[in-house]
């Protein structure tokens, strides 16, 4: 699985913020009969922060699913 983080936008004001930011994950696996597919997901984390003496600490985060597609792949061999 790989999952890809990108497009951070934050909105900071003070000592809170919310942010947004985009990704993409992509998985393969084997289903029945052994045929190799992907599944590709876009999702958005959709957060909110408050500064501590720690540093920043989620508040909320909420995860958004965009769309998802799944596709037969093959697998090159790398004999």
């Amino acid at each position: 699985m790989n999952h890809h983080v990108h497009n951070h936008l934050a909105e900071i004001d003070g000592d809170t913020a919310v942010a947004e930011t985009c990704g993409l994950a992509h998985m393969v696996g084997r289903g029945p009969g052994g045929n190799v597919f992907v599944y590709q997901l876009s999702l958005r984390y959709q957060d909110s922060m408050v500064r501590t003496p720690e540093g920043w600490r989620f508040t909320r985060r909420d995860l958004v699913y965009d769309w998802s597609t799944t596709a037969s792949a093959h697998l090159e061999s790398n004999a």
